[in-house]
């Protein structure tokens, strides 16, 4: 979970059905009317980007922009169907098991040096190869385009990268505690000159499913975010996992 294990990136982890209870009440707040179309960023979309590709289905009028600086440039599955995203360089910076149970993950993660080299082999094999089934490898180019639909593309960036119009949504989930509060007062900065008038800024944390899930909602009012309202799932207060303890800083 940490960065330090992915070369310091974040690693973009996902669960289809996380967002789920989230993107209703995106649907459903009292403060920014949804049934008129409007456009939504959501920041930090991971990837597959199964949570955005979500909230663009359930808000089929809006236009759904999904964003993360580690959008793969290319991915490629194994012949066990392991994964591993790469970037522009050929490099393997993050991969994952077909069937994530903690037996499938430490095989992955025992020695991780060599895992690496051995994704980033077997892509080189793959781009050589006219025919990727005697490498025994499934090659994707640019994978993000095949999530792309009529109201929902991707970029890929991350907080202060992103050279957008003002939006009338952000959400970004799962992303600031990685930081400290330095970096947070400055995505704060960000979010607020990102925003239309009027609109709403979600962050927080969401596991799965909408457990150990926390988050703040703001609305842009006067060219200044206002603080609406703070939320959490009832399972904070008698948690089960990691989430509602995590920190990667002293404050």
């Amino acid at each position: 979970i940490l960065p330090g294990g992915w070369q310091g990136r974040i690693p973009p982890i996902t669960l289809a059905g996380r967002h789920k209870t989230i993107d209703r009440y995106i649907a459903q707040n009292p403060w920014l009317d949804t049934k008129r179309p409007g456009t939504i960023l959501d920041l930090g979309c991971g990837f597959p980007p199964d949570t955005t590709v979500e909230l663009a289905s359930s808000l089929p009028h809006w236009n759904v922009l999904g964003a993360d600086p580690s959008l793969p440039v290319h991915m490629l599955y194994d012949h066990n169907e392991n994964y591993a995203s790469f970037d522009e360089h050929g490099r393997a910076y993050y991969f994952q098991p077909a069937v994530p149970t903690v037996e499938n993950w430490n095989e992955l993660l025992e020695d991780s040096g060599a895992t690496r080299e051995r994704f980033e082999r077997l892509l080189q094999e793959s781009l050589a190869s006219a025919n990727q089934a005697t490498v025994g490898t499934r090659l994707i180019s640019n994978p993000v385009r095949d999530y792309e639909k009529g109201n929902l593309s991707f970029l890929r960036g991350g907080i202060g990268k992103l050279d957008i119009d003002p939006v009338d949504i952000i959400r970004c989930f799962n992303v600031l505690y990685y930081f400290d509060k330095d970096f947070r007062q400055q995505a704060l900065c960000w979010f607020e000159e990102k925003l239309r008038d009027g609109g709403l800024l979600l962050i927080g944390g969401d596991w799965a499913l909408s457990t150990e899930a926390r988050y703040y909602t703001y609305q842009k009012i006067d060219d200044r975010l206002r603080a609406r309202e703070f939320a959490f799932s009832i399972d904070n207060l008698c948690p089960l996992g990691i989430m509602t303890w995590y920190t990667n800083h002293d404050d």
